[in-house]
């Protein structure tokens, strides 16, 4: 077994990852996927991806993705042949190593809630508990029920940066760095973030993020007083019509503690995907790994 990590893929090591992705997750039904790229993690030069190799062969990886350095989100897969071989717990102990030194304490374990294999391995991991659900859903389907719009949207440009920063330090909390944030936005050819007005006020703001034929929404919120106002509809209603222009379908995730989000989305057409449940874990506990 040879692991190799590293903080940036090329791109055949993320051909492989996706390559043994796809075939594990056809092989167990599953649907989510490893997020590869480390452009918004609080360090872009800790390595975040590891990789176990056997004659050459991809067997294994671990991705942990960590905007802030509070806690890491951690996904692993391992091809079936190659399972209860070690190489789950040597990658996992090689990710600990790193993240520990770096000033991360906890991982949030990744599983969908029919993923048996991952299911077993984190029963090894004591204390666990689950902390949150996700959901991820898809539309495609724009809203045309004739309404008025009266958020006017300016795409995010240099001279909107503190703007935009200020707007996201009051609709979200736990943001990580935002200036790290800001400049991979204005500086990617492929994700794109605009602010919404009502008037000369400044008040919600979403991310796109194209790939391939879906675009991925994020970030998207109302500031505080101004929600219960119809404007989160409205909101969505633009992002259907713009996103859609550019591709065939609108993905984002909602958490399972904001119930309204929720709500809002399945009025806009969204329909549930699948669903990720989240494990957190404390690196700094005895470690008692069975399941490799």
């Amino acid at each position: 077994m040879i692991i190799n990590m590293t903080s940036l893929l090329t791109k055949e090591e993320k051909d492989d990852i996706q390559s043994l992705e796809n075939r594990c997750n056809v092989v167990e039904g599953l649907k989510n996927k490893a997020y590869l790229s480390s452009e918004i993690n609080f360090n872009k030069e800790l390595p975040c991806f590891f990789m176990a190799y056997d004659h050459g062969k991809l067997k294994a990886f671990l991705t942990a993705f960590m905007p802030t350095s509070e806690v890491a989100e951690i996904i692993a897969v391992t091809a079936p042949k190659a399972r209860k071989k070690g190489y789950f717990k040597n990658l996992f102990l090689f990710a600990r190593e790193i993240l520990l030194q770096a000033g991360v304490k906890k991982v949030l374990f990744q599983l969908e809630p029919n993923g048996v294999a991952a299911l077993k391995a984190i029963d090894s991991f004591k204390p666990n508990k689950l902390e949150r659900s996700e959901y991820t859903m898809s539309c495609k389907q724009r809203i045309d029920d004739g309404a008025s719009n009266e958020l006017v949207f300016k795409v995010l440009k240099v001279e909107h940066k503190d703007e935009y920063i200020k707007l996201n330090n009051e609709i979200f909390e736990d943001v990580g760095d935002n200036e790290k944030l800001v400049n991979a936005i204005l500086n990617s050819d492929t994700r794109v973030a605009y602010i919404a007005y009502l008037g000369d006020e400044s008040v919600g703001m979403f991310n796109l993020a194209y790939e391939e034929d879906m675009a991925y929404c994020y970030g998207v919120g109302i500031i505080k007083k101004y929600r219960g106002k119809g404007l989160g509809k409205q909101l969505m209603t633009f992002i259907l019509d713009e996103g859609l222009k550019h591709t065939n379908k609108i993905v984002l995730d909602v958490d399972s503690s904001n119930p309204a989000a929720y709500n809002l989305y399945l009025k806009c057409g969204f329909e549930v995907d699948f669903q990720v449940d989240y494990y957190l874990y404390d690196l700094e506990s005895k470690l008692d790994i069975k399941y490799e």
